[in-house]
């Protein structure tokens, strides 16, 4: 209930909220007072109730309400803080806030809270209760990414409610190919409070005292954010774990979310698959290139290196500017009137070499000669994946150079538009040369490269389909 309480969706007296922000201060500190010297009020007490008071007045209730419980444990604490909001009509509820434009009588912001009661549409301001619709009386219901329609009452005559979430729900899958056992790569993401070891996003864990939450703190955009996640599920023979968002600042850019990490064997065991799965409800979507990054990184520390400035972090848009200079990434999609598994015969074409033979694996070598006085060129492959039409690969720096950049990563992928259209889907992340703007570099690459090459493609087909309509 911590995260609802926060976000102010309970209605809650000045007196209940210093109760409950002394108990919560005394599960995360105990007797101490000494972070009362920097209290943060958005930590401790609903949002909506905040600015009710001025922060002296509130800190000064809050530190008489924890003197007054002097010795008090943290569990105790804990059902204190749960017979306080056990006494809510809203406790145990999904809350939703929504826009509704169906019926003039409520306003037309409100907050909806589902639970045993039923539907409860309530003023998202004062927190009054404005209707409960037992499920009973719901006649009709039907939802999609960010709305929610309901009939009570008959279904011919009955009144309907037609709300819309500036939520969106969001399901994301990310994964990457490594190339070792599947029991070296668990060893490595398996423990749940080892995470900071291996994503360069998150700075350090903290074992929770009853050592089924973690706390993590975060780092986005240079800001620290902490997230309160508790374990579900850990099963070390199937090498995957299980976990909610329980609490923390995090929690309050997403709801309701929920994540799985698995790692499984591949190719008869010479490698795995590492895959993250999130389900969650934002404003946008938050959570993917904090996968990507994560799984990227780890296959840089697991993965033998590779002959590439950048090594196999690829796509880590967190690696730090070198001397200034900035990162950047380029992407470029081109449409083709071919179906994805004809247009990945022309796109997924990889001639690299390892030990001597063609080959797909990670590590195998691609050159070929740029027109004099050019370089030639040498591309490593990082990954490749048939089943999804995707290859991923970097390329050495020559001199001279044939881009003004260092660390370049690309990958081309096909992605199916239809049953006789495709897209060809090129993305690139670099660091800039000195000397060099971002738009400067990105111009370059985008039009010798990316342009360049589907311009190419697709003056290849429609050969091919003027030599086929010829004969």
């Amino acid at each position: 209930e911590l995260p609802k309480l926060i976000r102010g969706y309970h209605k809650c007296s000045i007196d209940e909220a210093v109760q409950l922000a002394a108990c919560i201060y005394r599960v995360r500190f105990g007797d101490s007072a000494a972070q009362f010297e920097n209290l943060q009020l958005k930590d401790l007490l609903p949002a909506d109730l905040v600015d009710k008071l001025p922060y002296a007045e509130w800190k000064k209730s809050i530190i008489t309400a924890h003197g007054q419980s002097r010795n008090v444990s943290s569990e105790d604490a804990k059902i204190k803080f749960l017979k306080i909001v056990y006494q809510w009509t809203t406790f145990g509820s999904a809350f939703f806030e929504v826009k509704q434009t169906s019926d003039p009588a409520f306003p037309e912001q409100l907050l909806i809270a589902i639970n045993k009661n039923g539907v409860n549409l309530i003023h998202p301001k004062t927190k009054d209760l404005l209707m409960t619709y037992p499920f009973t009386s719901i006649s009709n219901w039907s939802s999609g990414n960010t709305y929610f329609n309901m009939t009570v009452g008959d279904i011919v005559r009955g009144s309907r409610l037609l709300c819309e979430s500036p939520l969106k729900h969001f399901n994301v899958i990310q994964s990457v190919r490594i190339s070792d056992t599947a029991d070296a790569i668990w060893k490595v993401v398996g423990g749940f409070f080892n995470i900071h070891k291996w994503h360069p996003q998150i700075s350090a864990t903290e074992i929770d005292d009853e050592n089924t939450f973690i706390k993590r703190r975060v780092i986005f955009a240079g800001e620290m954010i902490d997230t309160i996640e508790q374990l579900q599920i850990l099963d070390n023979e199937k090498r995957n774990y299980q976990y909610k968002n329980v609490g923390g600042n995090w929690g309050k850019l997403v709801e309701n979310y929920e994540s799985k990490l698995e790692v499984i064997e591949d190719d008869n065991g010479r490698s795995a698959i590492v895959r993250w799965i999130g389900s969650f409800d934002s404003h946008a979507d938050l959570v993917t290139d904090f996968y990507r990054i994560g799984l990227n990184s780890l296959a840089g520390l697991v993965s033998p290196s590779l002959p590439c400035s950048g090594g196999n972090s690829y796509f880590n848009k967190t690696l730090p500017t070198i001397k200034g200079r900035p990162n950047l990434s380029v992407y470029r999609r081109q449409e083709y009137n071919i179906n994805a598994s004809q247009l990945w015969k022309y796109v997924g074409v990889w001639k690299g070499i390892l030990n001597g033979q063609l080959s797909y694996e990670p590590g195998s070598e691609y050159s070929f000669k740029l027109p004099d006085p050019m370089p030639r060129i040498y591309e490593t492959l990082l990954s490749y994946d048939r089943t999804n039409y995707e290859f991923v690969y970097c390329m050495r720096v020559t001199v001279p150079r044939s881009l003004p950049v260092t660390n370049y990563v690309s990958m081309k992928k096909v992605v199916s538009t239809g049953n006789s259209s495709s897209a060809w889907i090129r993305t690139g992340y670099m660091i800039v040369d000195d000397g060099t703007t971002a738009e400067q570099a990105a111009n370059q690459v985008l039009t010798n490269v990316f342009v360049a090459g589907g311009e190419r493609l697709l003056q290849q087909l429609q050969n091919i389909t003027r030599h086929s309509n010829e004969h």
